[in-house]
């Protein structure tokens, strides 16, 4: 359709962490084989100073990711400096069961929307999947 201009809410998507503890075959079809040391993630100030950075540029939305960030330890703490310091949207996506522990938690910390995904809810399918 030319001349038509689509405009698109101007994101940043952040890897946190490389681990999810699975091996979905549509995501790491030769297992998890990530091994991610300590004090190699990606740390909040460095999430933060990127967010303001890009929020400068027009961001107004930014999606905390992974591997699966129910796995980074300092997610709740980002969650929150993120919505006191900037003023994006913060969505959180997971697939991991452990998110469920920080859910509460999360909206507390200004959570805007927690994109939870369930591959299936049958134990041989979902073994055949994750790997697990």
């Amino acid at each position: 359709m030319c001349g038509t201009i689509f405009s698109r809410l101007p994101e940043l998507r952040v890897t946190v962490n490389s681990r999810c503890g699975r091996a979905c075959f549509f995501c790491r079809p030769s297992g998890e084989a990530v091994e991610t040391l300590p004090g190699v993630e990606l740390d909040i100030e460095t999430v933060l100073t990127t967010a303001k950075i890009c929020e400068g540029f027009g961001i107004s939305y930014i999606k905390l990711t992974g591997g699966d960030p129910a796995l980074w330890l300092p997610l709740i703490e980002c969650v929150g400096r993120l919505k006191a310091e900037t003023k994006c949207r913060v969505e959180v996506i997971s697939r991991h069961p452990r998110i469920a522990a920080s859910a509460e938690a999360l909206v507390q910390a200004g959570t805007d929307m927690l994109n939870i995904s369930i591959d299936t809810l049958d134990p041989d399918l979902h073994r055949k999947i994750t790997g697990w």
